[in-house]
């Protein structure tokens, strides 16, 4: 990646774009949030590659146990940070909102000033 350059993604249901910033990493809280129709094997596909999935307890309503949230409705979280800090979080769909659906397409464009 270029500087000035930002990397867009398009999913065909949700678009957005990352670039290069001084600030990167100064976030305390989620930054980014990637659902997926298939939590347990996205989060050990993540575990296979190194990732370390963040550990919290603030209280009986918001504890992970073995890096996992489990929510009253069954939906589940697990937070990790990237190469800047920055704290990003794998989640899934409980059965009350449906399923998502996607498709990939990824490509580059010059960011707007």
């Amino acid at each position: 990646m270029e500087d000035g350059d930002e990397l867009f993604y398009d999913t065909g249901m949700a678009a957005f774009g990352i670039y290069p910033s001084d600030n990167a990493g100064t976030n305390k809280a989620t930054y980014a949030r990637f659902v997926v129709t298939d939590f347990d094997a996205a989060r050990c596909e993540l575990l296979s590659r190194g990732v370390a999935f963040e550990e919290y307890d603030f209280g009986d309503d918001f504890r992970t146990v073995e890096g996992v949230l489990v929510s009253p409705d069954g939906e589940k979280t697990s937070w990790f940070k990237d190469s800047e800090g920055n704290i990003l979080a794998l989640g899934s769909v409980s059965l009350s909102r449906g399923t998502v659906k996607h498709q990939e397409c990824v490509y580059r464009r010059p960011r707007q000033a």
